[in-house]
């Protein structure tokens, strides 16, 4: 309840005193199925903390190993668990998810970007296979969070937030029972395009300056 309440409140106070609005549909969709595992396309430092406003309460997260020694998860990862993933060493990195994948046992939800890095312009990164493992190991849906325009508030290598309004789109949650290791390149490929096509035809009811939130 400590980490619930601090996570809830850091994210909020962050993003009100960087006079940041969240414009979201499909919120409805961050609560259908919980525990999940939350994937969003990841461009700038501010998107997970926009992430973790929006999913609120009982998760923990997926972080690569250098961001260890930021104040900001560093102090984060004290009173919430951060799994911190070296990219460079596969083995290691399956190691440092195994607690992660226990937690969504217990019912607590992950949030990992897939791409693995932030990546700039608008294109959508390849997908790594650790976030859609921890699901079919769990047997816990994948949540998709789109996320169109938060380079307004920031860019790619910036530490200072910028005024702005950031559009999500928060798609159904992906029921994973079904799939197999052999077939988990196409799955995690269709899991790609949904954001490449929700980005290319975004939804009429996301416009900006409708339905924003702090």
């Amino acid at each position: 309840e400590a980490a619930n309440f601090l996570t809830s409140t850091l994210t909020e106070i962050s993003l009100a005193l960087g006079k940041v609005r969240l414009n979201v549909v499909g919120a409805e969709n961050l609560w259908t199925a919980r525990p999940a595992v939350f994937i969003w396309n990841h461009r700038n430092i501010f998107d997970s903390q926009i992430v973790g406003r929006l999913v609120q309460r009982d998760f923990g997260a997926v972080a690569k190993k250098e961001l260890q020694k930021v104040p900001l998860f560093a102090a984060a990862s004290r009173f919430m668990h951060i799994a911190f993933v070296e990219r460079d060493n596969t083995s290691a990195a399956v190691a440092a998810l195994e607690p992660a994948t226990k937690l969504l046992g217990e019912g607590i939800s992950i949030l990992v970007a897939p791409e693995g890095t932030r990546v700039e312009g608008a294109g959508v990164g390849e997908f790594k296979k650790g976030a859609f493992r921890m699901a079919m190991a769990a047997k816990v849906p994948i949540v998709p969070i789109v996320i169109r325009n938060v380079e307004d508030i920031g860019s790619r290598s910036s530490g200072t937030m910028r005024p702005g309004t950031v559009d999500i789109a928060v798609l159904p949650p992906i029921d994973v029972s079904s799939w197999t290791k052999r077939d988990l390149d196409r799955r995690i490929a269709a899991v790609r395009g949904l954001f490449v096509k929700r980005l290319g035809d975004w939804p009429p009811d996301a416009a900006p300056g409708r339905k924003a939130r702090r």
